[in-house]
């Protein structure tokens, strides 16, 4: 089936129902150059808001058409210090 992504961190596969966790999938069609075939690709976004030290791991996608490929991810804490906090910045922007 085109268009269906598997995505995993280390063997686990990780579930869309997650409320932190968002998958985007998306599908084009563009024409060729040789007599006009049309060929079509898949692109898929995994999101992990409020991402924690937990979620590190490697992650790989499987696409039901093509070859997966993995990135390694690593989360570290970044105490907020005094002036990080008297500047107004959050975690996300100072990151």
């Amino acid at each position: 089936m085109d268009g269906l992504v598997l995505w995993y961190q280390g063997d686990r596969l990780v579930e869309k129902d997650d409320q932190r966790v968002k998958i985007d999938i998306k599908e084009a069609n563009h024409t060729t150059g040789n007599g006009g075939e049309q060929q079509g690709h898949t692109t898929s976004t995994l999101t992990v808001a409020r991402a924690a030290p937990r979620d590190s791991g490697n992650y790989s996608c499987w696409p039901s058409a093509g070859r997966p490929d993995s990135v390694l991810l690593h989360v570290i804490h970044v105490p907020l210090n005094d002036s990080i906090i008297r500047a107004g910045l959050t975690g996300r922007q100072y990151m």
